[in-house]
């Protein structure tokens, strides 16, 4: 996790020059929320499946509220990080 924030920090300073305007890390937790909802609803389509049985279910209505979550403790989790 630590190569992806560097790696996303990186791009956001250097190529994209957000830091002029306002912290990096806002954009860097966003991007790693979305992997890691992705990631997680995709396990659990998996499981699912192969051990249910059940159809693929819509995870529309639950994307938005988890992003928010997971960009709010990934903001909370590198700002401590880079604060030390």
């Amino acid at each position: 996790m630590k190569y992806l924030y560097y790696s996303y920090y990186v791009f956001y300073t250097k190529v994209l020059r957000v830091h002029k305007y306002y912290a990096p890390v806002i954009n860097i937790a966003g991007v790693l929320a979305l992997l890691q909802v992705a990631l997680i609803f995709s396990i659990i389509d998996i499981f699912r499946y192969k051990l249910f049985d059940i159809e693929i279910m819509s995870y529309s209505h639950l994307i938005p509220f988890s992003e928010m979550l997971f960009s709010f403790f990934n903001e909370k989790y590198f700002r401590k990080g880079k604060s030390k």
